[in-house]
């Protein structure tokens, strides 16, 4: 995965189980990552799995 330094999106993070397969080399902002985190951990609900952030 590369990491730009656009401003955050939209993004859904899906459950690694849940995919066939992964797209080539998925670019992602780093505010979008550090967006899922928070939310991720005041939430609690990816406790365990493995997420996989997507447009």
């Amino acid at each position: 995965m590369l990491l730009t330094n656009k401003p955050a999106t939209a993004v859904q993070a899906i459950d690694l189980k849940q995919l066939d397969r992964l797209p080539g080399v998925p670019r992602i902002s780093r505010a979008d990552v550090a967006a899922f985190l928070l939310s991720a951990a005041a939430e609690g609900s990816w406790s365990r799995r493995t997420a996989v952030l997507t447009k």
